[in-house]
């Protein structure tokens, strides 16, 4: 049940001189399975690109060299996203690689699922996707639309990746100012390290009673953001 060239039968029986067949070799059987030979890494980084091999076996694990159907990759287990890049190729020799793959959303648990028509299907071991860098800030909680001057009021400012991922492992400084009004102070901590990407801005306080003001953060070399009004 082993595939492989130059096989030989000898025959033995005590007493009698031996005998060896000519040599043969045994052909895989038919594909009847998939099976991951290269696994996605542990962690991918968003955006980034890799690669997954898979194989046709028959019943015995041979690789069915004679294979040459299509072989399609989707997400099995999908905590978010979807998967891009060349997600459907022909088997060459009963191999089907696919590069360049491509995920955008950071999370756990994400797999990789190889489907081929007629054949078991096979499963990458799971693996995480780690956002990008950060490159832009976001306000994931603004001021409320109106506040009472001296009451104190919280903002929170998370780093993005360029696919809308918090930056986990951002940990620069942050900074909030009232945009465009130099002539009244936004009171309180306005400069915060980034804790796993966020910062988290509570108790800042106005005393100047107007309409129209807009919070902005900054961080160096990131995009920055605005409030509404």
């Amino acid at each position: 049940d082993t595939s492989g060239q130059g096989y030989t039968i000898q025959a033995a029986s005590s007493g009698l001189a031996g005998a060896t067949t000519s040599s043969f070799d045994v052909a895989p059987a038919a594909a009847s399975q998939m099976v991951v030979t290269t696994q996605p890494p542990s962690s991918v980084t968003a955006g980034s690109t890799f690669d997954v091999s898979v194989t046709a076996q028959d019943p015995y694990g041979n690789l069915a060299t004679q294979f040459a159907g299509d072989v399609a990759v989707a997400l099995k287990s999908n905590p978010g996203g979807s998967l891009s890049g060349t997600v459907k190729v022909s088997a060459t020799a009963g191999v089907a690689h696919f590069s360049g793959l491509i995920l955008d959303t950071a999370g756990n648990g994400f797999s990789i699922q190889a489907t081929s028509p007629g054949l078991s299907s096979a499963t990458t071991t799971s693996f995480v996707v780690a956002p990008a860098a950060a490159s832009l800030l976001f306000f994931t909680s603004g001021p409320p639309s109106s506040i009472t001057a001296g009451s104190p009021f919280d903002v929170t400012v998370t780093a993005r990746d360029t696919f809308g991922n918090t930056a986990s492992n951002f940990t620069g400084k942050i900074f909030v100012a009232l945009n465009g009004n130099l002539s009244v102070n936004l009171i309180g901590t306005v400069s915060l390290n980034a804790v796993a990407g966020v910062a988290d801005f509570s108790s800042l306080t106005m005393h100047a009673a107007a309409k129209g003001y807009m919070i902005e953060a900054t961080g160096a070399q990131l995009a920055g953001a605005t409030t509404s009004a």
